[in-house]
Formats: structure tokens, sequence, C-alpha cells
């Protein structure tokens, strides 16, 4: 259950939203880690599965990950979607990438991958123990709950406005299960993250949302340097 949007003017900016069950560990916001193989990047931790679901490298390589909850799958899931995107930390390029992306993918739930890279941005679809490539559209939303319905509800919203940050704080429309800032008995929204790349720097905002949606969010800030190949 997210919301994904991106635009790219004079510099690249991405927002994503990462709602989940209000009984799920609170996520660990993105902090600096170094692989085994050297490479430095930025991610948030899911404490449940050990994954992450966003991660930036110092290649300035952005990956996100949605879940396609709208789809069944009868395959028996033996490995964590978000660990996939752990696994891509090294990767310099969208061309390394779609090599790495199919080695990685068996046992795993139906999802999509989006990457950022090099100017322009690919999408990755693992369905039916697939995956096939896509060109992104905005926004790219998943969701658990009447995703058809929830999806039009986010689309509509997104053609009204022209500011971003505005869109993933939910067009100050009172949350509910179809707006982008979410909130429904059983699940909300639980981060909202802001990539920009400005130079050889990387900055990442995340706000921290509370249960219920009832305080203001906390704001948790960190960057990383870029290296120019």
């Amino acid at each position: 259950m997210c919301t994904l949007t991106w635009q790219q003017d004079h510099q690249l900016e991405i927002f994503f939203n990462r709602d989940e069950l209000k009984t799920r560990g609170r996520a660990l916001p993105p902090s600096l880690h170094r692989s085994p193989q050297g490479t430095n990047y930025l991610s948030p931790i899911d404490p449940d599965a050990g994954g992450t679901w966003m991660l930036a490298n110092e290649h300035g390589l952005i990956i996100c990950l949605l879940n396609r909850w709208h789809e069944t799958s009868q395959t028996t899931a033996t490995k964590s979607r978000g660990k996939v995107v752990n696994q891509l930390c090294d990767v310099t390029s969208l061309a390394a990438l779609s090599k790495q992306i199919p080695l990685l993918c068996s046992g795993c739930r139906p999802f999509d991958l989006i990457a950022f890279a090099e100017g322009t941005r690919q999408g990755f679809s693992w369905q039916d123990n697939q995956l096939k490539s896509f060109s992104p559209q905005l926004p790219m939303t998943s969701s658990s709950y009447h995703f058809e319905e929830v999806k039009a509800a986010r689309v509509a919203a997104f053609e009204t406005t022209s500011d971003l940050a505005a869109y993933q704080n939910g067009c100050n429309q009172t949350a509910s299960a179809y707006t982008v800032r979410m909130n429904r008995p059983d699940a909300q929204t639980w981060s909202r993250s802001h990539l920009s790349i400005s130079g050889d720097t990387l900055h990442w905002n995340y706000l921290e949302e509370f249960l219920n949606l009832t305080k203001k969010p906390q704001l948790h800030q960190s960057e990383l340097k870029i290296i120019k190949s």
C-alpha cells in the first residue's frame, strides 16, 4: 500500500508514501548503511521482515517497491519482497539493474519496482513468476483494499493539483482508505518520503507519522554524497 510520484525539472524529486497495517512494527527511519561490497546507501528498515521499500545508493540509483496486493499468487512466499530491494544496493545503473532483478524474484509475491537513475526511470513488474519491464506512469499506487476504486480516487486527485508535496499530503482531504495520506481502521500511512538530488548530494526528508495521523509527523533528514561517473 503506497503512492509514488516524481518530477524532474531542474532536479529530480521523488515523493513516496508508505501505508501499512497498524499492527505492524514501527519502521526505522532512513539511515546510512555500507554494503559488504563497500557501497554507501540510505534506506529505512522494516523491523518485521528486515527488508525495505525504498533505497538510494551513492551511484545515484533510487529504488521504490510497491506490493501488488490486488493480485493473487499461486506461489508460496519464501522471500520478503523488501529483501529484493536490499540485494540491489550495489547496482550502479539501470542496465545493471535489469540484469540483476531476474535473479532475485523467485519466491516473492507480486510487486512493482520503480528505479530512477541517469536522468530516467524504469519499471519492473513481478507477477505470475515472470518479470516484465514497463514505463511507469504518474501516479503509481497500490492498495490491499478495493484497489480499482482507490486507484481511481488517487488518480482523480492527482489530476487536480500540480503540487506533488500537497498531493502526497492528501490535498487537505479528510484521511480515508481512498486518500493518498491514508487512514482506515486497520491500516494507515506511516511515512512520507521526499527525495531530491542537487549537485552531488542526495537529500532525504522522511516524515514519520503517528497512530491514526493524530499528531504532527516527526521529520528525519539524511544526506548521501553521489559518486560522479
